[in-house]
């Protein structure tokens, strides 16, 4: 399992703070929760309880905007991933044109969803790796 928290816009260069945590796993869950300031990444492998993998601070203000996405990085090989149970949990879900406020909480959100989708990619390329054969000399 890897997850990849990169560095928030306008920080120069790209910046990666990358950790692993090993996993035999061919499929499984991921859970990201935010307790105030705290975001924790939790694990789940074939129907097992939910295991921390990280956690580190974050925003604790509301976020406007949830996405999720997929990409294969700098590798080549195909990617398919399938997003089969997404949920937001709130108190409140807000209706209406974006604020400024809400457009920046919006670019903080995009933030967290790299951080989602990198750990996603990392885990499908970790399955894809270890289903391919080795090559015989």
């Amino acid at each position: 399992i890897v997850t990849d928290r990169m560095s928030p816009a306008g920080v120069s260069g790209d910046k990666h703070d990358v950790q692993t945590t090993p996993s035999e796993a061919k499929s499984g869950k991921l859970r990201l929760t935010r307790e105030g300031a705290t975001l924790r990444y939790l694990y789940s492998e074939g129907g097992s309880s939910f295991q921390e993998v990280r956690s580190e601070s974050f925003v604790k203000h509301d976020l406007a905007t949830v996405r999720l996405a997929a990409d294969t990085g700098l590798s080549t090989g195909a990617l398919a991933v399938r997003f089969t149970d997404f949920s937001v949990r709130a108190a409140a879900l807000p209706l209406g044109p974006a604020t400024e406020n809400e457009a920046r909480n919006a670019i903080l959100g995009w933030l967290a969803l790299s951080v989602l989708v990198v750990a996603a990619l990392a885990i499908a390329a970790a399955v894809v790796r270890k289903r391919k054969p080795a090559a015989v000399a």
